[in-house]
């Protein structure tokens, strides 16, 4: 199942877009601005009911206009979502759609940025995955902003929390760690096929983990006790743990360059769509590509793209030389030109 037709309404910069059919490879070319962007949101509200751009539902209806209406079909299966300015209505219906993982210039930052921007990724592709995971991080960051207020009152009360704290954060911690060892392998194999060298994905804990995560945490609270009281915050738990890719024990800022963190940040995403398209019940996954590739040399976008051949792609690009060496299906009627809000085959 993968996406058939799109119409689009009064949707950031395009008043009105109507496109069909697409095919398993399909590219947009424009110049920077002209809305490339756009329409991969459009493609990823519709199916997640949200932008994958941290803004509100208002900031995508088109400047002036009063709504915005995004109506698609994936296989046979029919989806709407639509969002009135006036009444703050979102209406959607809740067909099962197929799930859309995309790729954007800014992911390069959940290799070489943040402790944070590693942990929202986790969060996002295992809750994605996983529901339990979702539920207990719900539950453990509930806990947390409770817990961290009695310590800013008084440490001597902090432990009634404690038991809900070390219940749903051991939950997260053993569901991260069981990602992180299944996504690190896949890492390790996409980075040695194409520079023929391997590399190691690391998962960090605020506590050294001795026979089971639970009495580990439970232990670490008793021996962070002095300083939580003197800091007034929680010191042990998911919400500080982190992941590193290295090589020889080197981070990836360290050796690096820019294509081979753009191909790490593009495998752990790679293997997102994968464990995604092996869901059983589930419809095949849509991989969204908005010029990701450019920092890659010739042969590793053609390899890369290679890879990505068996899932419904949308790319977009300045420029088709892009595509040189690539000999998947970048067929006429799947290469798209956009323009200031209009697009044409």
């Amino acid at each position: 199942m993968g996406l058939n037709a799109i119409k689009i309404l009064n949707f950031r910069n395009y008043e009105r877009i109507e496109l069909s059919p697409f095919g398993k490879f399909n590219v947009l070319v424009g110049i920077n601005g002209s809305g490339k962007t756009n329409f991969l949101e459009a493609i990823f509200t519709l199916s997640q009911n949200k932008p994958f751009r941290k803004v509100s539902m208002e900031d995508l209806i088109e400047w002036g206009k009063p709504s915005f209406y995004i109506g698609g079909t994936f296989g046979t299966a029919k989806k709407e979502i639509g969002y009135s300015l006036q009444k703050k209505m979102l209406r959607q219906n809740n067909s099962l759609l197929s799930p859309v993982v995309v790729c954007l210039p800014d992911d390069i930052t959940i290799v070489s940025g943040s402790p944070e921007e590693r942990r929202a990724f986790m969060d996002r592709t295992i809750g994605l995955l996983d529901r339990d995971y979702a539920q207990a991080l719900l539950l453990f960051q509930r806990v947390l902003r409770q817990r961290n207020a009695q310590l800013k009152i008084s440490a001597r009360d902090v432990h009634i929390w404690d038991e809900d704290f070390v219940k749903y954060g051991s939950l997260v911690i053993e569901k991260r760690l069981i990602f992180m060892q299944k996504i690190g392998r896949r890492v390790k194999d996409i980075y040695s096929e194409f520079y023929g060298d391997e590399v190691e994905l690391k998962y960090f804990n605020t506590f050294k983990i001795e026979g089971g995560v639970r009495q580990s945490f439970v232990k670490a609270l008793e021996e962070n006790k002095t300083i939580e009281s003197r800091r007034k915050v929680s010191m042990s738990g998911p919400h500080r743990d982190n992941f590193e890719i290295r090589k020889h024990d080197k981070k990836s800022r360290v050796f690096a360059s820019q294509g081979q963190t753009r191909l790490l940040a593009l495998a752990l995403k790679l293997s997102l769509l994968e464990d995604l398209a092996r869901e059983p019940a589930g419809p095949a996954p849509i991989l969204l590509l908005d010029d990701v590739l450019l920092e890659l040399d010739e042969k590793s976008r053609t390899k890369f793209l290679e890879k990505t051949a068996s899932f419904q792609t949308f790319l977009t690009t300045t420029s088709l030389d892009l595509l040189k060496g690539f000999t998947g299906d970048p067929a006429g009627e799947n290469i798209f030109f956009v323009d200031n809000g209009t697009i044409k085959i």
